[in-house]
């Protein structure tokens, strides 16, 4: 009996330790000059769950989306084709992210961060004169930056 009536206490405690509060709620209701004032009215349980889904998030190392592959070898020189290939993307298309993956037996060359198909596409379109092989793959993309 006793030990039934310290779950609760502890899955509580548990719950509230390991999710940090999330700044956001706090700094949306934080008075700044020449602008407006928001206040939050919102049931206890609402900030936990948003700490949970922020957590959840951070654990989940990025979200679905695309890229597009350049290349794709597993040849014995298939890495420094792939570091080639990367330096001509660069020098065409600057400024763009470029993944280097191995995945035994083959190298692979990715670029981009796209949330959506169509976002991908168009700069496949782009892409596919210096690299006609070039496809587009849904896979786990890296969080998109925050602008402010």
């Amino acid at each position: 009996m006793i030990f039934l009536g310290t779950i609760p206490f502890f899955t509580q405690a548990q719950s509230s330790a390991s999710f940090p509060k999330p700044a956001i709620l706090h700094e949306l209701q934080t008075s700044k000059a020449d602008e407006g004032t928001i206040q939050i009215i919102q049931d206890s349980g609402i900030e936990d769950l948003l700490a949970r889904h922020l957590e959840v998030n951070r654990r989940n190392e990025g979200i679905t989306g695309y890229r597009i592959m350049l290349f794709k070898d597993g040849s014995q020189n298939s890495k420094r084709t792939a570091f080639d290939v990367k330096s001509q993307f660069l020098r065409s298309f600057p400024g763009n992210e470029v993944y280097y993956i191995y995945e035994q037996p083959e190298s692979k060359l990715f670029v981009g961060d796209f949330r959506s198909k169509s976002e991908a596409m168009r700069m496949k379109t782009e892409i596919e004169k210096l690299f006609p092989k070039a496809i587009v793959l849904e896979t786990k993309i890296n969080f998109p930056k925050l602008e402010k």
